[in-house]
């Protein structure tokens, strides 16, 4: 989640690679936690990391109103 915050404002100043890096940890990340969740039959938490990751994506993706 920090590193999602951490970069909200200069995001859209990375290169294309740092970009997709940052993206793929988040998402990774979140995917992970959702799967293992559901893999021990918790539906409710697995949705509930789906939908953290998913903003926290949004959040990066939003232009900031500071660039």
């Amino acid at each position: 989640m920090l590193l999602a915050l951490g970069f909200r404002t200069s995001f859209h100043s990375l290169t294309a690679v740092q970009k997709w890096g940052i993206g793929l940890s988040i998402g990774g990340l979140f995917a992970t936690m959702a799967f293992v969740m559901f893999t021990a039959a918790n539906l409710m938490p697995a949705i509930l990391f789906t939908l953290a990751g998913i903003a926290l994506l949004a959040v990066l993706m939003r232009k900031s109103a500071h660039a």
